[in-house]
């Protein structure tokens, strides 16, 4: 179904469909040699390779009702455990620290606060509040936050390294036929080093 490599391309996560509610991974090295595998009984699988730890990968399994277990896997030190983190769509910030969206599932919202947890020291520090959505590329984090602002809602984009702004950008929600908060779709193009997304006319219903 997928393959991925590590950050030092020096191996390889495969995922393969073994039928609706089996799923088997295995981890080969650049030479082809299987290093580690397992298969889950679950609905759905995602996984994320850690990109400061090139042997530590995150495992998440969902079940059938969309409940999941993490999991901390360590090549290198042959480890498999078990870890209390609930949260999915997570990125990772720093080698111990991930940044999540602390979504209420109780009082289901657009916004969240978005939250850097150390994953040693189980501390943790919000970044941003009523935030819609994130992303975190070459070391560089790029908040959507929703802001009112003298009776009209704003959408606010920031791109930062640790605490220095990059950039940042305001401008009035974009109107939709739905009833959803729609902010400004982006992409970070790595060859060009810059980011791009949508800017709304003048008009606030179109993006140019």
């Amino acid at each position: 179904i997928m393959a991925t490599a590590n950050a030092d391309a020096s191996q390889i996560l495969i995922q393969e469909s073994q039928s609706e509610q089996s799923t088997y991974l295995c981890v080969v090295s650049n030479q082809g040699e299987i290093v580690w595998e397992k298969s889950y009984d679950s609905m759905e699988i995602q996984w994320y390779w850690n990109p400061f730890k090139p042997s530590e990968i995150y495992i998440q399994s969902f079940r059938q009702d969309w409940s999941f277990q993490t999991e901390r896997l360590d090549i290198k030190e042959g480890i498999l455990e078990n870890i209390a983190f609930n949260y999915s769509f997570f990125q990772w910030a720093s080698a111990d620290e991930l940044v999540y969206l602390d979504w209420d599932l109780e009082l289901p919202k657009q916004t969240a606060n978005l939250v850097k947890r150390n994953m040693k020291t189980n501390e943790t520090e919000v970044i941003a509040e009523n935030c819609y959505a994130f992303s975190i590329v070459d070391d560089v984090l790029t908040t959507f936050t929703i802001e009112e602002k003298d009776g009209q809602i704003y959408t606010n984009m920031i791109s930062k390294r640790k605490e220095f702004v990059l950039f940042s950008y305001q401008q009035p929600l974009i109107e939709s036929f739905s009833e959803n908060l729609l902010v400004p779709n982006f992409a970070y193009g790595v060859f060009q080093n810059g980011l791009f997304f949508y800017q709304a006319d003048e008009s606030g219903v179109t993006q140019q």
